[in-house]
């Protein structure tokens, strides 16, 4: 006995077991592109304003804790976005624990995250 197929309608896909840190990312990403936008001559308040919000969300994303190497990709771009540059390797000093975290930031870059 054959068991019945399922309706496609009827099957949905599981949700990305990172996809509230995803969608922060999204957001930052929306965020940095709209700061980025800017005039040079805006009001500074626009820009404030938008430093504000990216930091809120950076903040949201600093307490979730990733399980996928699309969600680790989400939190080093964050980390870029905070810093606002990527970092050198001697970015936060000569100790190779600074240097350390660094290079991993860049890795996790590197690797993507695309889903």
């Amino acid at each position: 006995m054959v068991a019945p197929a399922v309706p496609a309608a009827m099957i949905v896909a599981a949700p990305h077991p990172d996809a509230e840190l995803l969608a922060l990312g999204v957001d930052l990403d929306r965020v940095e592109a709209q700061s980025a936008n800017l005039p040079r001559d805006a009001d500074f308040a626009k820009f404030e304003a938008l430093t504000e919000k990216g930091s809120a969300i950076a903040k949201r994303m600093l307490v979730i804790r990733p399980t996928t190497l699309e969600g680790h990709h989400a939190k080093a771009k964050a980390f870029v976005w905070c810093a606002d540059e990527m970092p050198e390797d001697d970015y936060f000093g000569t100790t190779t624990d600074a240097r350390m975290a660094v290079a991993i930031i860049r890795d996790l870059l590197e690797f993507g995250g695309a889903a």
